[in-house]
């Protein structure tokens, strides 16, 4: 192996170390455990390990362009669609594409940003969906794995509120760094951010409302700490 080589597999075999000790694998697959307690519990999370390293690395040469990224996003990829039936190959990639296109679209958001454009709650809705898209992708993929799995919608809400708390935590960075940001999309329209937790309770509420969600108290623990962390947060901000 070259020293080039050698570094790039260095540099690799950190990112998806990093990657796999993330806790939303582990999350996820108890997630999985109360809803189907007979599942193959070691194969889901096989699964959902090769998804996320996917997702990131996609995330990761989004942001750099690093072919290095790219490179391993192939292989990682290859060896997730090795474990999903071949049947549901067709479904997954239009799944992934919808999430590809969130990039385009966020590079438009920086864009309007920098122009000072104002935003709709509309645009502030299409972006928080957007960024979830990844959760959509996997709760899509345990539909597939897990017959009685039912709580794609409850996942992205969760997930669409953890990402609303981590933009009121961000927000000051993200300012600096021109990045997109819910508190900063609504200020710069003049959008009263109680707004921000008015749209966080309509999705707890339309979470808790499902019938589905009483499977997994993990789920409905994690939806009631990020909204509770979104109210938190905008009444300090």
């Amino acid at each position: 192996m070259s020293p080039k080589s050698k570094r790039k597999k260095i540099v690799i075999d950190k990112v998806l170390a990093e990657i796999d000790q993330r806790p939303f694998i582990q999350t996820l697959t108890t997630i999985v455990s109360e809803v189907s307690p007979s599942t193959n519990l070691a194969r889901v999370n096989s699964v959902l390990k090769y998804a996320v390293r996917c997702a990131c690395l996609l995330d990761l040469y989004a942001e750099t362009a690093n072919p290095v990224y790219a490179e391993e996003l192939q292989k990682q990829r290859s060896m997730f669609y090795e474990e999903v039936p071949e049947g549901f190959h067709s479904e997954l990639e239009k799944v992934e594409d919808s999430v590809k296109s969130f990039f385009d679209y966020e590079k438009t958001l920086i864009s309007r940003i920098k122009s000072g454009d104002k935003f709709s709650e509309n645009d502030i809705k299409t972006y928080l969906a957007g960024k979830s898209g990844d959760n959509l992708f996997y709760g899509r993929l345990l539909e597939l794995l897990v017959p009685e799995w039912k709580l794609t919608r409850e996942l992205q809400i969760q997930t669409i509120l953890f990402d609303i708390g981590k933009d009121l935590a961000d927000y000051r960075e993200d300012v600096v760094n021109g990045l997109p940001n819910v508190l900063v999309m609504c200020l710069s329209s003049r959008i009263d951010r109680g707004r921000i937790i008015q749209l966080a309770q309509e999705l707890k509420d339309e979470a808790l409302a499902s019938q589905n969600i009483a499977a997994s108290p993990t789920l409905v623990k994690a939806i009631g700490h990020n909204c509770n962390l979104i109210v938190e947060r905008v009444n300090k901000s």
